[in-house]
């Protein structure tokens, strides 16, 4: 046996076992928080309060503006000085993509895909939160996030990890799309 099997099973089982784990947390009516799962609808107190306020905002047109926010793509560069960091990263660029929440407006890919392939990186990281709306993950959201890192590349790859908002299929798809 070697090391890379052994590795490679030991891998399968953690795998297995986060996905029991999450399918189990999905099928509960509740939601994952930072401080652990609370057991109510899955309507956080936010979604609930903004629904309240929605014709609040649309009557005064802060509905209007916030929806015209979401198009508003901001790149932040930061840069960070180790003074013990290997000199094969010095000048290494991630691209960080992050709460892109896709399953809300097909302009909104398109509008990153451009933005992305300006943007030289060495490793692309996806930090979650695909879609917000479970059901629409494969329908709308894997194709839409798969355009966008087809606009960029990433000579060292990508890694991506699930977001509070996506399912666990979401984790397979992330693997067939790269």
């Amino acid at each position: 046996v070697t090391n890379n099997s052994l590795l490679l099973k030991e891998r399968n089982k953690l795998v297995s076992r986060w996905l029991n784990r999450r399918r189990h947390l999905e099928t509960l009516d509740a939601i994952s928080t930072p401080h652990g799962v609370r057991y109510w609808p899955k309507i956080t107190p936010l979604e609930f309060i903004l629904r309240l306020t929605r014709p609040t905002m649309k009557m005064t047109g802060l509905l209007r503006f916030s929806q015209e926010n979401v198009f508003r793509i901001r790149q932040v560069d930061l840069s960070f000085n180790f003074p013990n960091l290997p000199s094969a990263f010095d000048g290494y660029t991630i691209l960080h993509l992050t709460d892109l929440h896709l399953d809300g407006a097909d302009r909104l890919a398109d509008d990153i895909a451009y933005a992305v392939r300006s943007m030289p990186c060495d490793l692309i990281l996806l930090t979650g939160d695909y879609g917000g709306e479970e059901h629409k993950h494969t329908k709308e959201v894997i194709p839409r996030l798969n355009r966008i890192l087809n606009s960029a590349t990433a000579p060292d790859g990508k890694i991506a990890v699930l977001g509070n908002h996506d399912e666990h299929t979401m984790a397979a798809k992330l693997e067939e799309i790269g």
